[in-house]
C-alpha cells in the first residue's frame, strides 16, 4: 500500500522518511498514527475472509470500494458498522422482527382465536 508519513519521521527498510514523504509498505506494517493511506492494494484483500474485528481495522473507503467491486448495493452514507454488516451478510432489516411481512402472520391471529 502507498502511504504518506504524517508528522514523525519513520524508518522503513533502512531508509528514513520525513513528514509528507510517500512510500510503499506492506499492510501489516501500517500504523494509522504514523501514516495516511494514499492507495490501498484492494486486489489482495478478500473482505469475505475477515472477521468483524478484522474488518473494523479496514479503512471505510476500502470497504466501500470492495462492495462496489462486488456489485453490492449499499447506502453511500452508511457508517462503517453498517458496511461491515453487509460484508458479513448480516442485513439489519432481516434481523429486526418488526420488519417481517404482515402477510406472513395474518393467519396467526385467526388460528389463535378459533382455538
Amino acid at each position: 500500500m502507498k502511504v504518506t508519513v504524517k508528522s514523525i519521521p519513520v524508518y522503513h527498510n533502512g531508509d528514513r522518511y520525513l513528514k509528507g514523504e510517500t512510500l510503499n509498505i506492506n499492510e501489516k506494517h501500517f500504523n494509522d498514527s504514523l501514516f495516511v493511506i494514499i492507495e490501498e492494494s484492494n486486489d489482495d484483500i478478500d473482505l469475505y475472509e475477515l472477521t468483524a474485528d478484522e474488518l473494523k481495522k479496514v479503512n471505510k473507503d476500502v470497504i466501500k470500494s470492495f462492495l462496489n467491486k462486488e456489485g453490492i448495493e449499499f447506502d453511500s452514507n452508511a457508517n462503517k458498522e453498517a458496511l461491515i454488516k453487509i460484508v458479513l451478510g448480516e442485513d439489519e432489516e432481516d434481523q429486526n422482527p418488526d420488519n417481517l411481512n404482515d402477510e406472513d402472520h395474518q393467519g396467526d391471529d385467526m388460528n389463535e382465536q378459533s382455538q
